[in-house]
């Protein structure tokens, strides 16, 4: 898949891997919606039974998930079938953004992927300084995403930059289904204090 850099070869064997001594049951579909034209979210319940590799113990148990299947294009050589999505990606878009600097630590938006539970924004982090730069501390707001008039914040997940180290699959994830991609996103904002976000983003809308 694009958006993870993968080819059906490489999807092949990490879901070989994955699915080693584990077994699907009960399979059941709950619903499904058109999400477009090309996309349709299907909720399924089943029971996943995996074997111990060590003591051969088995444990089961229940998974609720949301398929995300996409009509395959003429071009892919499979016109008219519905594909399952791979991690259950939607859609992505790829970005195109000046960087932005604060206090040493340079951001550049690059990636949104939409999942059907959440988006993640994936940045490069680049730390200038000869410090340590922490950012999603209990006291900080790691970002905030803005739909219209609607604003999500991102789960405070806490990244530690080392002194002159560059990131470049900084993922910041907002949980949820949305049918829009977000108009803006700010990050990193202190709680109870009047300062400004270090970054403001504003995203292209899908």
């Amino acid at each position: 898949m694009l958006v993870f850099n993968m080819t059906t070869s490489d999807v092949t064997a990490e879901l070989t891997q994955q699915q080693q001594g584990i077994t699907w049951s009960d399979l059941q579909v709950k619903d499904s919606q058109v999400f477009n034209e090309n996309t349709v979210l299907v909720h399924v319940i089943y029971q996943q039974t995996a074997v111990d590799s060590k003591t051969g113990a088995k444990t089961t148990q229940p998974v609720d998930s949301t398929w995300a299947l996409r009509l395959a294009s003429p071009e892919a050589g499979r016109s008219n079938q519905w594909l399952v999505n791979w991690d259950n990606v939607i859609d992505f878009e790829t970005l195109d953004f000046s960087t932005k600097t604060t206090a040493g630590l340079a951001i550049t938006p690059l990636q949104l992927t939409r999942y059907t539970d959440r988006i993640v924004l994936t940045v490069l982090a680049q730390n200038y300084t000869n410090e340590t730069i922490v950012i999603g501390q209990t006291n900080q707001i790691l970002a905030t995403f803005r739909f219209g008039d609607q604003s999500v914040d991102a789960v405070n997940t806490r990244y530690v930059f080392e002194r002159l180290r560059s990131y470049d699959d900084v993922e910041i994830t907002v949980m949820g289904l949305y049918t829009s991609y977000p108009d803006s996103v700010e990050m990193v904002q202190y709680i109870n204090y009047k300062v400004s976000p270090w970054f403001t983003f504003g995203l292209v809308e899908s």
